[in-house]
C-alpha cells in the first residue's frame, strides 16, 4: 500500500537555556600550548602548562594535580603563546589570536580587552627579553616593545612559513629562526640576519650529469647527498654552485643536498639533543626530518651591521712614536713636579677666590634674580629670549618667594635698560600687579 499523502509536523522552538547549555557541554580543542615555571625560574624547577582552546580560553594547569590554576577568557581563539617568568611570583603571557591581534597577560590582569594590532594576520610569535617579535602574512617581521610600541620593521623576500626561538646560553646568544617558503632558513637578532642555515639555488643541467632542478646548502648526511668537490667535478660551472659570498652557517652544513624542486621547512625546534647544547630539528614540506648542531666555534654577529663598518675602523689604532720633544717634557715634569703641584694650587685658590666676591658682590647690590634676605620684598626675577632676529620677544617670570607677605600693589613695575641705537623696545616699563604669586610679561 503506498500512502495519499505525507506531511510533516512542525519543528519545535529551541529553549535558549537549552541551547546554552548544549553549547557549554560540548567538547573543545586544544589550539596552542606552551609551558611556564611554576614557584621560581630555575632549570630544574616545576613548570606548569599553558594551553589555550578553540573556545577562546586560557588555562594555567598544574602539572601535580592537574587541576586549573586559572582561566582567562580571551576576545579570540589563540593561536600562538609564549610565557614568561613564574606563576607564584610574577609571569607574562603573549598571546596571538585569530583576529590578528596579540594580547598580554599578567599576574594583575583581570579584563583581556587592549592588544596589539600588527596590522596583517599572524605566522610566528616570539618574546624576547624586551622586545615582541611578530612574523606576519604580508612578508614582514615587525618588532614591538612590551608597552605595545612599533619598534621596527624587516621585509623578508618571501612567505614566511614559521618562526622559532633560539636561546643558546652558551654562545651568549638570544634571537629567532625564520623559515621562509622559497626554502631559506634565517637566523636573526633583533632586526639583523645573523646566519643562513638553508638557501636553494636553481641548478642548470649538464649533458654530463643527470637532471637537476636544484641544490639546497643542508647539513644531513644521506644516500642522495653529494660533496661539495664532487658536484664540481660532475660538471656544475661556477654560476651554477651556491654563491660563494653566502655567509656560512654556524650550523653543521658541509654537504650539498640535490633534490629535484625546494622543499620549504614548515616545522622548527631548537634545543639540547644529547650531548649537544644547542640543536635545530627541522622537518621540511615533504616529510624529511633534518637535524643540525650548532658549532662549538658558531659567532652569531649581525652580518648587515658588521658589513657597514670598514676593516680600518675596526683595527687598533697605532700609538704614536715617542719623540725627544715628549721625552724632554716628561722628564721636566718629574723634576719640577714640586712646583708645578703649588701653582695649580695657588690659581684654584684664586678662582675661588674670584668667584667668592662676585657672588658676594651680586648679594650686596641685589642685582641678581635671586631673592636675598633682608630685602623689602621676596621676588624672584628672570628673563628668557625668544626668536632669532630681528624681532625678539622678551618672556620676564615674577616669582613672589614669600606668599604670607603683604605686597603694595602700586609703584610696582618692570623697567627694561638697553641701549636705544641699537633696539628699539615697544613697552620699556610695565606695571606689575599681585594677581598671582608669578607673572609672565610679553614685549
Amino acid at each position: 500500500m503506498k500512502p495519499y499523502f505525507k506531511f510533516k509536523l512542525p519543528l519545535l522552538d529551541l529553549c535558549a537555556e537549552e541551547e546554552d547549555a548544549w553549547r557549554r557541554a560540548s567538547k573543545t580543542t586544544a589550539t596552542c600550548m606552551t609551558k611556564m615555571y611554576r614557584h621560581q625560574s630555575s632549570p630544574d624547577a616545576v613548570e606548569c602548562l599553558v594551553v589555550g582552546t578553540e573556545d577562546t580560553a586560557l588555562y594555567i594547569i598544574d602539572p601535580i594535580k592537574f587541576s586549573v590554576l586559572t582561566k582567562y577568557t580571551l576576545p579570540a581563539v589563540p593561536v600562538h603563546l609564549c610565557a614568561n617568568g613564574s606563576f607564584d611570583v610574577d609571569y607574562r603571557i603573549v598571546v596571538s589570536c585569530r583576529n590578528g591581534v596579540i594580547y598580554q597577560i599578567k599576574r594583575e590582569t583581570l579584563t583581556i580587552s587592549d592588544g596589539i594590532n600588527p596590522g596583517s594576520q599572524i605566522v610566528g610569535l616570539v618574546r624576547l627579553e624586551k622586545s615582541i617579535i611578530v612574523g606576519c602574512m604580508d612578508q614582514t617581521i615587525k618588532g614591538f616593545s612590551l608597552q605595545g610600541h612599533p619598534i621596527w620593521s624587516v621585509c623578508v623576500p618571501s612567505p614566511i612559513l614559521t618562526v622559532v626561538p633560539i636561546n643558546l646560553s652558551t654562545h651568549s646568544f638570544h634571537g629567532y629562526i625564520v623559515s621562509l617558503k622559497n626554502g631559506d632558513v634565517r637566523v636573526y637578532q633583533e632586526q639583523h640576519i645573523c646566519d643562513t642555515v638553508f638557501h636553494w639555488t636553481e641548478v642548470k643541467p649538464n649533458h654530463e650529469t643527470p637532471s637537476t632542478h636544484g641544490i639546497a646548502d643542508t647539513g644531513d648526511a644521506g644516500d642522495q647527498h653529494t660533496n661539495t668537490n664532487d658536484v664540481a667535478n660532475e660538471g656544475i660551472g661556477p654560476q651554477e654552485k651556491l654563491n660563494q659570498n653566502e655567509p656560512s652557517s654556524s650550523f653543521g652544513t658541509s654537504r650539498l643536498n640535490r633534490i629535484p624542486k625546494c622543499d620549504p621547512v614548515i616545522a622548527a625546534q631548537f634545543g639540547p639533543f644529547d650531548r649537544e647544547a644547542g640543536s635545530l630539528a627541522l622537518i621540511t614540506h615533504s616529510g624529511a626530518l633534518c637535524l643540525l648542531l650548532v658549532k662549538r666555534s658558531a659567532q652569531f654577529r649581525p652580518l648587515d651591521v658588521i658589513s657597514r663598518h670598514p676593516n680600518a675602523q675596526m683595527a687598533r689604532l697605532e700609538l704614536p712614536k715617542k719623540t725627544k720633544l715628549f721625552l724632554d717634557l716628561a722628564d721636566r715634569e718629574k723634576e719640577h713636579a714640586h712646583e708645578i703641584y703649588g701653582r695649580y694650587n695657588h690659581d684654584l685658590v684664586l678662582l675661588r677666590c674670584t668667584v667668592a666676591k662676585a657672588f658676594l658682590e651680586l648679594l650686596q647690590t641685589r642685582s641678581g634674580p635671586l631673592a636675598v634676605h633682608g630685602a623689602k620684598r621676596h621676588l624672584k626675577l628672570s628673563a628668557r629670549v625668544y626668536g632669532l632676529g630681528p624681532n625678539y620677544t622678551l618672556v620676564y617670570e615674577l616669582i613672589e618667594t614669600q606668599a604670607n607677605e603683604n605686597w603694595c600693589s602700586t609703584n610696582m613695575g618692570i623697567f627694561l635698560d638697553f641701549d636705544d641705537t641699537v633696539y628699539q623696545v615697544t613697552a620699556p616699563y610695565i606695571p606689575v600687579s599681585h594677581p598671582k604669586s608669578s607673572k609672565l610679561v610679553r614685549f
